[in-house]
This record gives C-alpha cells, structure tokens and sequence, in this order.
C-alpha cells in the first residue's frame, strides 16, 4: 500500500518514512535506509526536510550494527528535534542504546536520563535504560524500578515480557 501511495503522490518524506519503517520490520535494513535517506531530502537553508527520518535511519544503523554512522545520525537528530519531546525521547533511548554497544556507559546513562527529561510517557526509554541498568551498572534494584515504570506505561508493549522478567 505505502509502495503504490508513493508512485502515486511522489516522495512524501511522511510516506518514505513509513514505508522504511515497514522495511525495518520485515528486517530489510538495506532499503529501510535508503527510505529514510531519501526521507531526509536534501538539506535546503540547512534544514532537512525530515528530522525524523534522520533518528529511524540512527536507529536502523544501531541495528545493522554501524555503530560509528547510528552515533553520528542520532546526535545530529538530537539537535535538530529539540521541538519535539516524543521524537526527542526516542532519539536520545537510541543514543544511549549506541553508547551502551559502544561500551560508553556514562554517555549512554546520560542519554537514557535525557530521554527520560524530555518525555517521562516515552515508555521504551525505561525498558533500555533497565537493560542497561542490570547490565553494565549492575544495579538491579534501579533495573526493577525502571521495567516496573515501563510496565505501567505499556503493559503490552512490545518490551512487556523482557521487562516482567527484570522484577
């Protein structure tokens, strides 16, 4: 549906960064990027025309592993979705999520702490932050009090049983 939306309106930065979500979930990273890149367009008086696109193509690089390329989109994004708490929250989890892989642990607290700062709903932050947590600060009752908090904001996301298993 998203393919044929886009022969038929041309290149929404909405509807490519749509469709390279759908992409990301199928597990097809390869083109999930190149909508995102495409999303981001070519930047004119230095705004992009999809900030957004630019924290999905961070978080689709941290999953295909590029490290060093998913730092660099997400701390750019950081700086461009100051206006947008939510998107913000998500840029900041993904961060600390590359901070972690990088094995940068006071950046990645500072990162997951930030996320927290800018959107206190954005429930995947406290998943990530539990993770981390329970891992790399070996606090678990800090990684308890954080899955809990992600339990009461999505009972049924997508985290749910990982998080049920950290009290």
């Amino acid at each position: 549906a998203l393919e044929t939306a886009l022969r038929t309106m041309g290149d929404s930065p909405k509807l490519l960064l749509l469709h390279g979500d759908a992409l990301r979930s199928q597990g097809k990273l390869d083109q999930a990027i190149a909508q995102y890149t495409k999303a981001m367009g070519e930047p004119k008086d230095g705004r992009i025309r999809s900030p957004e696109a630019r924290a999905a193509l961070g978080a689709a690089l941290l999953e295909k592993k590029d490290l060093t390329r998913a730092k660099a989109e997400l701390e750019t994004a950081v700086r461009e979705l100051v206006a947008h708490k939510s998107l913000m929250a998500m840029a900041l989890t993904e961060l600390g999520r590359v901070y972690q892989a990088g094995n940068e642990a006071d950046k990645a607290d500072d990162s997951f702490q930030r996320a927290i700062s800018s959107d206190e709903t954005y429930a995947p932050v406290y998943f990530h932050y539990a993770r981390f947590m329970s891992g790399a600060r070996g606090d678990s009752a800090r990684a308890r009090t954080l899955a809990s908090e992600y339990l009461r904001l999505a009972p049924k996301g997508p985290f749910a049983q990982d998080a049920k298993g950290m009290l």
